[in-house]
């Protein structure tokens, strides 16, 4: 056993770590006889296995790494929405330009691909200007997230391929109302 004596002055308290060969918690009250028999004034409180004191300590970090993960799965489905949008934007502000170039012999194809090259350019466009932001920001977050690098290759190759996958998948649906548009109809509402 610790001599108290021995200890540091300056600390009111002492921590004692027990090594076992099962599990601890079948210990406890073993030690804290034990304890008790050398020195009956002796206060034990706070008994817990080291998985447990493990654990506490990383609550806070869990819960951030959970948040973080949240708001970035957030983000990252606005952006997917944003891209939509702009995309059906776009291809409903181009219509007249459609129907101009159907009535002109382009084939319904060719207007979708323009959708399509359309909404690619805008998420490569997106995704360039991420990276080049991403690079810093990792920089000034490195310290703050353990055994996660500046530059992780997985989510810097990751994320612009999700954003160009959505925006061609948002690119359909307004391709597709694209390629389908009547001239007639459309030169005759202007």
């Amino acid at each position: 056993m610790v001599n108290l004596a021995q200890t540091y002055r300056g600390q009111d308290r002492a921590a004692l770590v027990i090594r076992t060969g099962g599990h601890p918690e079948s210990f406890t009250t073993a030690v804290v006889e034990q304890i008790h028999n050398e020195d009956p004034d002796q206060p034990v409180y706070d008994v817990r296995s080291m998985q447990e004191w493990v654990d506490r300590n990383l609550q806070s970090r869990n819960l951030m790494t959970a948040l973080v993960t949240v708001f970035g799965a957030a983000a990252l489905f606005l952006a997917c929405l944003g891209l939509y949008g702009v995309v059906s934007f776009g291809a409903r502000q181009r219509w007249r330009e459609f129907g101009i170039r159907v009535a002109l012999g382009a084939r319904p194809q060719d207007v979708r691909k323009l959708v399509l090259a359309h909404a690619g350019r805008l998420a490569i466009a997106g995704s360039a200007i991420g990276l080049a932001l991403a690079w810093p920001a990792g920089r000034a977050l490195q310290s703050l997230l353990y055994g996660v690098g500046s530059a992780d290759a997985v989510a810097l190759v990751a994320a612009p391929c999700l954003l160009l996958a959505v925006a061609l998948l948002s690119g359909l649906g307004p391709a597709r109302k694209a390629g389908c548009v009547d001239p007639a109809i459309t030169l005759r509402s202007e």
